[in-house]
């Protein structure tokens, strides 16, 4: 019988109750002053319906006219002026790690979590905090934290989007359209930002290759709380290609629509990855997680 790997994201947090959307991190940036700069510059150069629903993915959408003003592009703009309007974005991590560090771990379930997972499984884990360590005593040992965790205070939190820079790479000829150095163009410092905030889930990927290959005894997979975007795909695509061929996946959802988009990246994967996997969807509900392991007879007993 393979091993089993649990995939864990924010939706497992929000499950137990713990404020961890992105309208939460709105909500800590307003009631800190220190933030005012920040949360101020960044919903003024991304639309905010977007933003505090679909944070990674909207830092690809920044609205280049705003942010541009009324700079010649293409030639005379101040590439310093663009490169302050856009300064937000190397604060994203420490801001990030100052709102998840003031969140307390603990669960609004009346549950015994502690016989819910067993710590031989191994754990892939796509949120910064440490539920899987409070409330289920997992070992931090057993737990890939692919984008970063609180836990290393120097580690930078990965975050980020998958958009491709619409105005192509960094430009490395002496001079631009004006006679400019390119380098002092309004072009690459936009470019800079997009490559600043862009998730490479490519070189991580790489970078972990041992981590990937070591999955080949896993029969078993458990995705609780994901919802298997565009941004994170090329993870799941990885784990396929090297997890069983046979490999049952357990998959929760939120809402319908999710399970749509669910259903379509599962599906691009088994035909890039040539497998057939077992797949069985249910419903992120309040009983989600219970059902899901008590189900599949995966409780630890001691």
């Amino acid at each position: 019988m393979g091993n089993t790997l649990v995939i864990v994201g924010n939706g497992f947090d929000l499950w137990h109750g713990l404020p961890t959307s992105y309208a939460d991190f709105k909500i800590f940036l307003e009631n800190n002053g220190n933030h005012k700069n920040f949360l101020g510059d960044i919903s003024e150069y991304i639309d905010e319906s977007a933003l505090w629903s679909d944070f990674e993915h909207a830092l690809g959408e920044i609205d280049d006219a705003v942010v541009l003003g009324d700079s010649d592009f293409g030639g005379g703009g101040d590439y310093n002026i663009i490169r302050e309007r856009l300064s937000f974005h190397t604060q994203i991590s420490e801001k990030l790690r100052l709102w998840l560090s003031s969140v307390v771990i603990e669960s609004s379930k009346e549950l015994d979590h502690y016989e819910l997972l067993a710590p031989h499984f191994k754990y892939l884990n796509f949120n910064y905090t440490s539920t899987l360590e409070k409330l289920y005593r997992i070992e931090s040992s057993n737990i890939f934290y692919i984008h970063g965790s609180l836990q290393c205070s120097t580690e930078k939190l990965i975050c980020g989007h998958n958009t491709s820079c619409p105005y192509g790479s960094y430009f490395n000829i002496p001079t631009g359209k004006s006679g400019l150095l390119v380098a002092e163009s309004p072009e690459n410092a936009l470019i800079e930002y997009y490559e600043y905030t862009r998730k490479d889930s490519e070189i991580i990927i790489s970078n972990n290759q041992k981590y990937f290959e070591e999955l080949n005894d896993v029969s078993e997979i458990f995705i609780l709380g994901h919802s298997m975007g565009d941004v994170d795909k090329e993870y799941f695509r990885e784990i396929a290609c090297h997890v069983q061929q046979n490999s049952m996946w357990n998959i929760s959802y939120h809402r319908e629509k999710d399970k749509d988009n669910i259903k379509k990246t599962m599906q691009h994967i088994e035909e890039e990855c040539g497998i057939s996997p077992q797949i069985e969807y249910i419903t992120l509900d309040s009983y989600a997680f219970e059902k899901i392991l008590c189900n599949k007879e995966i409780i630890w007993k001691k």
